[in-house]
């Protein structure tokens, strides 16, 4: 594993680079555009400090939207969204039905969105659920249901570890 140190040469908290693919350079990259947001130090001023974000960006994993990356992620929710109500949804069958094996649907979202298809089923399922919920379209257990969740209390663990609050929270507001 070959260590870089990074270009900024000052940032709290990074002291080298690690460029083994698994996707630290994308979470450091957006550290530090973060970082060079809020900050006022000169160093994140100057135009050093632009030159070192472009290099950044060159080397990172970011992608444009419009990429392979991109419609992938796209064609993953829009498939999840139309199996969401499911019980038996899975990563296989999510791999399966976008023609690729489980390993390469894990490699390729990790790389292009930073979280494994898993996750990706999760948060869909708990957006999905939001929305449902903020429109009115029925109870707490109707909504978990309607989004394959088996569990009234592992939905509502998931969507309060999620989002913060508990999912009741957004009938309250609501009424």
């Amino acid at each position: 594993m070959e260590l870089i140190p990074h270009p900024l040469g000052g940032l709290p908290g990074v002291g080298a680079l690690s460029r083994d693919g698994d996707g630290r350079l994308l979470a450091w990259s957006l550290a530090v555009l973060d970082h060079m947001r809020h900050c006022s130090c000169q160093s994140c001023v100057d135009d050093v400090a632009d030159t070192a974000w472009e290099g950044l960006l060159a080397r990172s994993r970011i992608r444009p939207h419009g990429t392979a990356a991109a419609r992938l992620v796209d064609r993953a929710r829009a498939w999840i969204e139309h199996h969401a109500d499911e019980e038996d949804l899975s990563v296989d069958r999510l791999a399966a039905a976008l023609n690729m094996s489980r390993t390469s649907l894990h490699r390729k979202l990790v790389a292009s969105i930073g979280h494994p298809p898993g996750e990706l089923i999760r948060t869909v399922r708990l957006q999905l659920a939001q929305r449902l919920l903020r429109e009115g379209e029925g109870n707490v257990s109707d909504v978990a249901y309607a989004v394959g969740f088996v569990s009234l209390s592992g939905f509502s663990r998931a969507y309060r570890h999620h989002y913060g609050e508990p999912p009741s929270s957004l009938r309250a507001t609501r009424g």
